[in-house]
């Protein structure tokens, strides 16, 4: 498939347009099945509009973009572990404020992805490492819903292990 930047550009600015939002998103989605596509969205720096985006007002469109980066975020693993790679501390930056976010679904979806990034070790290293990030997991565990409390509690697990394998094998 050639890569179109064009349309591309255009589907992603239709979460702009709440008339044209939801199938904007859902032909956006389908597209990003093919690799090239998804690395123009991160390499052109596009993927920083979806922080935008998922915190819209409208709950439809919000939720679309939201499913929308997920879909970014896990289909190409090679191409994600690049990105994140380079663009390390941006990225979690911003995704520290979705943990924070007063949306109950954006902290929940958060976590939910996050567990799923942490899943390549470099990223989990890197994310447990800093104190910002640790932070953010605490503060979710003073949440009263467990859906929320228990994806925090294993980030935190991360940590822990890690600080235990430290100890025993230096």
């Amino acid at each position: 498939m050639e890569l179109n930047k064009d349309l591309i550009d255009l589907l992603l600015q239709g979460y702009e347009d709440q008339d044209t939002a939801l199938h904007y998103g859902t032909m956006l989605r389908a597209y990003m099945r093919h690799q090239g596509i998804a690395r123009y969205v991160f390499e052109s720096g596009q993927v920083a509009k979806f922080f935008d985006y998922i915190e819209l007002p409208n709950f439809d469109i919000a939720s679309n973009a939201w499913e929308t980066f997920q879909e970014l975020m896990t289909r190409h693993k090679s191409t994600v572990v690049e990105f994140h790679s380079r663009n390390y501390e941006w990225f979690f930056a911003e995704y520290r404020k979705v943990l924070e976010s007063p949306s109950y679904f954006l902290r929940r979806q958060g976590l939910e992805l996050l567990g799923n990034l942490l899943s390549d070790s470099d990223v989990m290293m890197h994310y447990i490492n800093s104190k910002d990030n640790i932070m953010a997991a605490m503060k979710l565990l003073r949440e009263t819903s467990k859906s929320i409390q228990i994806p925090a509690r294993c980030v935190l697990r991360f940590k822990t292990v890690w600080i235990l394998w430290r100890l025993q094998y230096g």
